[in-house]
């Protein structure tokens, strides 16, 4: 970090984020230098992010997990046991995927320095503060896939896309769902209650011992906390929406209970 400090303290400032690894918090088996170095340059980083603070410059590192590299094929010898017992230690119960990025570079300051909003930066981590403050716009670049919905949750083939997940004080979540035609949730609850936004198609839902009701683009039904219930597509049309709730203290927004069963959605088609 030490050329791009001294090129950031000239410039007014910059953000630095270095790759450290989960292995440098919790240790990695058969792997102690390995997990030394990245222990290390989290406390690297972490100094160097109090000692320059005051400048303008942000220091920050990641710590991914275990991500499908040459380097962890090597280490597991490229073998399925090898890899299981690796996965085995992921909550994810899977590797990370390696996603190719455009090269980082400093880049050179001009002869005789300008603003610096005036100048050209080749890369992000120099970057000086931007002039129009701290509270820019922030997007989060898509990088999950969708997912299919776990048979345990649903019947029929259903999709979802993370929109919005909890961070720092938030406890808010939120996933785009697609329902093929007859596909629905299990029953369920909700600590805090659930709203969901339909976007496409039409849908039917249900809340416990009552009426079923039909659901189409811009409908949005409020679930209370603790009200048990589904919801999914019609028989004969897709579905779409967009569900949002909070979690509670052990970070779980959702309770799952007893599958919808064909006679309990067909009654509800004949509602």
């Amino acid at each position: 970090m030490k050329a791009e400090i001294e090129l950031m303290l000239r410039h007014g400032g910059g953000a630095i984020v270095n790759t450290s690894s989960g292995a440098g918090i919790k240790g990695f088996p058969g792997q102690a230098a390995y997990a030394a170095t990245k222990h290390g340059l989290i406390g690297l980083t972490k100094s160097a992010a109090l000692d320059y603070a005051a400048q303008g410059i942000r220091i920050n590192a990641i710590c991914p997990g275990i991500i499908d590299t040459e380097m962890m094929r090597r280490f597991t010898g490229d073998t399925a046991e090898g890899r299981a017992a690796v996965i085995a230690q992921e909550p994810v119960g899977r590797m990370g995927r390696p996603r190719r990025s455009p090269p980082l570079s400093c880049g050179s300051a001009p002869t005789k320095p300008r603003s610096p909003s005036a100048m050209r930066w080749s890369s992000t981590a120099a970057r000086p503060p931007d002039p129009r403050g701290p509270n820019l716009m922030q997007i989060t670049r898509s990088s999950t896939e969708t997912q299919k919905g776990p048979a345990d949750w649903f019947t029929g083939d259903v999709y979802i896309d993370a929109v919005a997940a909890p961070a720092g004080s938030s406890t808010f979540t939120a996933t785009l769902v697609h329902f093929t035609p007859g596909a629905r949730t299990a029953w369920h609850t909700h600590p805090h209650g659930q709203t969901i936004f339909v976007t496409e198609g039409v849908g039917l839902c249900q809340r416990e011992d009552g009426p079923t009701e039909e659901i189409r683009p811009g409908d949005r039904v409020f679930f209370e906390p603790g009200e048990n219930h589904w919801h999914g597509a019609a028989p004969n049309r897709f579905m779409a929406h967009i569900a949002m709730q909070q979690t509670d203290q052990s970070g779980s927004p959702v309770t799952w209970g007893e599958h919808v069963t064909d006679e309990q959605y067909r009654g509800a088609r004949s509602a």
